[in-house]
């Protein structure tokens, strides 16, 4: 069995499963299959980005913004000669980790004992894979907010990525190399090259309060998503705090930068009476949605002095 399987596969995490098939034999018997284990998951590179994020350069961990997509290709550099049976097409997907895989095979019941694999209760005998459900060399990491939502209670979390050899990639199946023998006689995990991704979720204000009771010139919220929700020692930047009618005035953020954290309250004042655009990104340049606050009962400062004057 296998979870829903699309052309979306490089967004989604798919379960592998066990092929059923009968294998095809020579003439006196034998099993078309050359019994030696020479498979080879090869290596990859990374190709375009589509996104916000400013952390996906380097081959070592990369930060998702919600929305964002990584092209990864491989350079087909495998060895696929360990595939049981020529009748289905072997290639190269990506296996899911919690934590840097150790386990490099030789066989997928090796495999499945690596402690670190992505567990969400699949079927016995499988792993969640991710990548073209074809032969080409080209896979797509989409942030949609899946992986959070299915693995992590919708939490921002960490995955490493590594190269496995399947006996079927179309339909990212495992065949037995002897009828009745275990699926996946011949896997290779390259231990040796993982990709490393954050999915961040979307930065969002919460609690919006404008003009305090007592204050009408101050008000508050509260953030989350981005890489503060994932890494407490990263914080959030107020990138834009303008008023509509006149972009000139600024409002001022009392809360100092250092406390600019998920769920920490910001307080922030305004010197004139209108409403405000805000915009808030973190340190790898995941943005929100621009959000207004209405201070249309604020009285500046000098209203008041010259009422008393």
């Amino acid at each position: 069995m296998m979870c829903s399987l699309t052309q979306l596969a490089a967004q989604k995490a798919v379960i592998t499963h066990s092929s059923p098939y009968s294998l095809h034999t020579t003439t006196d018997g034998a099993v078309l299959w050359n019994n030696t284990c020479a498979n080879y998951a090869g290596t990859f590179h990374f190709g375009d980005f589509i996104g916000m994020s400013n952390d996906h350069t380097l081959m070592d961990t990369v930060f998702l913004c919600l929305g964002d997509s990584l092209q990864v290709i491989h350079n087909q550099d495998y060895n696929l000669s360990g595939d049981p049976t020529s009748v289905t097409p072997p290639g190269v997907t990506y296996a899911i980790y919690v934590c840097p895989p150790e386990i490099s095979g030789p066989s997928l019941n090796a495999i499945l004992t690596d402690l670190c694999l992505l567990s969400s209760e699949p079927p016995p005998n499988n792993l969640y894979v991710i990548g073209a459900p074809d032969t080409t060399s080209v896979s797509w990491f989409v942030n949609t907010g899946y992986m959070q939502s299915t693995f992590n209670n919708e939490y921002p979390m960490m995955l490493w990525f590594a190269p496995v050899t399947i006996d079927d990639v179309s339909i990212f199946g495992f065949e037995p190399a002897v009828q009745g023998g275990p699926p996946g006689p011949c896997v290779h995990v390259n231990t040796a090259q993982v990709l490393m991704l954050v999915y961040l979720n979307s930065i969002e204000a919460l609690g919006v309060v404008s003009s305090e009771i007592g204050n009408p010139c101050k008000g508050h919220f509260k953030l989350e998503g981005g890489a503060p929700e994932f890494d407490d020692t990263q914080r959030y930047i107020i990138s834009d705090f303008y008023l509509l009618s006149d972009t000139s005035v600024h409002g001022i953020v009392l809360t100092p930068p250092e406390m600019l954290k998920s769920n920490v309250s910001v307080q922030v004042q305004v010197p004139a009476t209108g409403i405000y655009r805000l915009q808030v990104q973190d340190t790898k340049s995941c943005k929100s949605m621009p959000f207004n606050m209405n201070f249309g009962s604020c009285v500046p400062v000098s209203a008041y002095e010259s009422e008393e004057t």
